[in-house]
């Protein structure tokens, strides 16, 4: 018997590993699967950036498609007609990028739980309670109506998934081995939730709560002055002084010094706004100020940086489109390119499209307070599904607003962008379709069939720049813009008065609207859209003027561009703050130290402050100290407001421009002193912040020397979509600031550089963070990282015929249609 101990033990050994090496155990994944040398991770490092030449027999390709990949691996697609030119795209995409797509459509509807498990509830809870699988579901209906649109969606379908149907064990995206579980077939609400997707990152954000409690701690006149609409060293992108041909649609003003109930009360949280010192570039500049002679564009969008990238670059060919630029893995059509007649990019108008109201629902939760009635609440289950557990089911209750995201007795546990007992306005919940506007735009032979696609696209609300060959250039607002009373929505609206409502939308021949202006060039950073005369209320949050100031003082001076010169334009890392205040600080200091001490390295530092030469760059020790100072300063001024610095969570600080003008007695400096008891002393404040920034300095990164340098708390952050650490990259040394044109900051930067010149044939140059792969075992995935860092743009060449492709190619597939 004691002989068969031994083997009985190896037996029982035997079993239990190859269990264990099956078995998921938390969210590690089946260890035996996951390192399996045939079909596990090791394979994924086999799979090649750029597929071999072959052809290929696919189910409902009508004609023969040419997919020819170019070294960069970018598909330079070529078909016979619409079907098969979006057939082809969904197949190109999926090679590459099929986990993200599928991913990112996940998340945005609220489906991680079934990935991931009960660590994503929450969020998934969150995802639905604003409403984003009810808006995709609006979206998908109203596309669905036009038959050209669903064409489109079902070639784009079809091709994504003809790329899922050769998928096998090994050969499956890395992410699906590391968490375990294998891609749904796409389908067109898929899209339809990738279109919520951007206007979640673009539109919805607002700082409404935190005014409203600033205007219940200081009234509703004093924080109009601390917050003005229209702040100084306004900068608008609509050149200053337009007049405006129409007569603008008015409306009596709702409840203005409305203060929300919630206020009082302790269970509320902040609303969140998204980042204003974050956001993107565009440009165009007529040819008299060219080189060459033609109109030339720069677009560079400032997003999260993430891998895989944001954007994926190509090229689509068919009888009526010869469009190139880049896509976002999951909607058919370029999003921002040129073709052989125009050229466009875009850049956010701020976040004009979402507002929140505060409403009063009954016990029984059946009715809601509106215009002294009670009326009915409707309401959605949203079942959560939940990998290893229980489905979670949610009951969203609706109002004519939109969704009541948390109700009186519930907290967000993952966001802190709506309160407790409020409604959401959005315009990602009014019905569209991009990929109809995307159609035109993409075929579009000058700039007035453009404007044509735009006028369809509600939302996101960009401001779109756009260059043609025949010379023109043109800015153009789009997306639906509620027509407001001045201030609605800048604080919180009683969602009980019917004043408040969204009733009618600016017509979009009525929207912000530049072509060929005199100065010979039309930009935009996010800044201000027009000034003071535009009869319309557009908001009051946008991006400050400071890279809209640089770009426009350089474009104003340059003369004979080339697309070297655009290039370099965005590239450029001025400080705009320090060309602007840094003397007038320094003066201040000095002149308060010659009645008080400082320590020698305070004084060596400001020294070397004055011969700085004002410039973000990544090594500059002076950037650094010069950025976080400014920030120490902008603390301390407004401290006095806040118990000594303890800001309330819902609070917010004027901005900084306003800061440094009220610092230096330009901007209502009786209110200052009004608020705090005394005008501000500016030279011993910046001292005082002065000394509190090498403090912290010192703490962070020891005493100064080489390891003050400004990429180490500015460089860029970027990391997988999963965050893990082995699959991120280490911070990078760029220069630039959220305020330079450069706009680079930690995980925020320009996702996508392209420059164009509308020659004949048009010249184009592009470069992104990333690479057009999106497999992690790949030297692909990151391939285009370091050219983009340093300013390293590619040439976009876009090809007429399949021949020319061919001969700078480096791989070609051939579809075929299926015997």
């Amino acid at each position: 018997m004691n002989k068969w101990i031994p083997a009985i033990l190896s037996l029982v050994i035997s079993i239990l590993l190859i269990t264990a090496l099956n078995t998921r155990i938390g969210s590690i994944p089946p260890l035996g699967k996951f390192l399996d040398p045939i079909s596990g991770v090791w394979r994924n490092a086999l799979i090649p950036d750029i597929p071999k030449d072959h052809e290929i027999r696919l189910p409902g390709v009508r004609e023969q498609v040419r997919i020819i990949y170019n070294d960069r691996g970018v598909p330079h697609i070529f078909a016979e007609n619409d079907y098969d030119l979006y057939y082809a795209m969904g197949y190109a995409l999926a090679r590459h990028r099929l986990w993200q797509m599928e991913f990112s459509t996940m998340a945005a509807a609220g489906r991680i739980s079934e990935i991931v498990g009960e660590i994503a509830q929450h969020y998934d809870s969150h995802q639905r309670r604003i409403g984003m699988t009810w808006g995709a579901e609006r979206i998908h209906e109203y596309m669905m109506r036009d038959r050209q649109t669903a064409e489109i969606l079902q070639a784009y379908i079809d091709g994504v998934n003809a790329w899922i149907s050769q998928l096998r064990p090994g050969t499956l995206p890395l992410e699906y081995k590391l968490l375990d579980y294998a891609p749904s077939a796409w389908s067109p609400e898929m899209t339809a939730i990738f279109y919520m997707n951007m206007n979640q990152t673009l539109t919805s954000g607002t700082s409404s709560y935190q005014l409203s409690t600033m205007q219940a701690l200081l009234g509703r006149e004093i924080t109009e002055v601390l917050f003005p609409d229209f702040p100084p060293n306004l900068e608008p992108i609509i050149t200053s002084g337009t007049e405006w041909p129409f007569e603008a649609q008015t409306r009596e003003p709702g409840d203005v010094n409305f203060i929300p109930e919630f206020l009082s009360e302790t269970v509320t949280r902040a609303i969140g706004e998204r980042d204003a010192g974050i956001g993107s570039n565009n440009w165009a500049v007529s040819g008299e100020k060219t080189a060459s002679g033609a109109a030339m564009l720069a677009t560079d969008p400032h997003l999260t940086l993430s891998l895989p990238a944001i954007w994926y670059e190509i090229q689509l060919n068919a009888p009526g489109i010869n469009n190139y630029g880049v896509t976002l893995p999951g909607v058919p059509g370029i999003i921002m390119g040129f073709n052989e007649h125009i050229s466009w990019g875009n850049t956010n108008t701020g976040w004009k499209g979402f507002d929140i109201f505060e409403v009063e629902l009954n016990d029984e939760l059946t009715h809601y307070l509106h215009d002294g009635l009670w009326k009915p609440l409707s309401y959605r289950i949203e079942e959560i599904r939940i990998r290893g557990a229980k489905s979670r089911i949610d009951t969203v209750y609706y109002t004519h607003h939109g969704p009541v995201a948390y109700r009186a007795h519930e907290i967000s546990f993952e966001d802190d962008t709506v309160p407790v007992g409020h409604a959401i306005s959005w315009i990602a919940h009014k019905s569209t379709n991009p990929v109809e506007a995307f159609y035109i735009i993409n075929r579009a032979p000058d700039l007035a069939t453009f404007r044509e696609g735009l006028s369809l696209l509600a939302g996101p609300t960009q401001n779109y720049a756009a260059a043609s060959i025949n010379g023109d250039i043109l800015m153009q607002t789009n997306g639906l813009h509620p027509v407001r009373y001045t201030g609605m929505g800048k604080y919180l609206l009683n969602g009980r008065n019917p004043a408040n409502d969204w009733t009618e939308f600016i017509p979009f021949e009525q929207l912000p609207y530049e072509l060929n202006p005199a100065r010979g060039f039309v930009s935009s950073a996010n800044q201000h859209t027009t000034d003071e005369q535009y009869p319309y209320y557009l908001g009051w949050r946008f991006a400050s003027e400071a890279r809209g100031t640089i770009i426009n003082r350089a474009l104003e001076q340059m003369e004979n561009i080339t697309h070297q010169d655009m290039i370099d334009l965005q590239l450029n890392s001025d400080n705009y703050r320090a060309a602007q205040w840094l003397d007038e600080m320094l003066d201040a200091t000095y002149a308060y130290l010659h009645t008080q001490e400082m320590p020698v390295n305070s004084t060596e530092m400001l020294d070397r402050l004055a011969v700085w030469n004002r410039v973000n760059e990544a090594e500059s020790t002076e950037a650094l100290v010069f950025n976080t100072w400014l920030d120490e300063t902008h603390e301390l001024l407004w401290a006095p407001l806040f118990n000594g610095g303890d800001k309330f969570i819902n609070t917010r600080l004027p901005d900084i421009t306003v800061s440094l003008e009220t610092l230096f007695g330009r901007y209502h400096p009786e209110l200052y002193a009004e608020l705090t008891g005394a005008e501000p002393d500016a030279g011993r404040l910046l001292a005082q912040s002065f000394n509190a920034t090498l403090e912290h300095l010192t703490q962070t990164f020891g005493e100064p020397g080489d390891s003050w340098q400004w990429w180490k708390v500015n460089g860029s952050s970027i990391h997988h979509l999963l965050d893990i650490p082995a699959l991120n990259l280490p911070r990078l040394q760029n220069d630039g600031s959220s305020e330079s044109p450069n706009a680079v900051r930690n995980n925020h930067g320009p996702s996508w550089r392209m420059v164009v010149e509308m020659t004949t044939p048009v010249q184009a140059w592009g470069v992104y963070p990333g690479g057009q792969t999106g497999n992690p075992a790949s030297k692909g995935y990151t391939a285009f990282i370091d050219d983009w860092q340093q300013g390293r743009h590619y040439e976009l060449r876009k090809f007429d015929f399949w021949e020319q492709a061919v001969v700078h190619g480096k791989s070609a597939i051939i579809i075929n249609p299926a015997r």
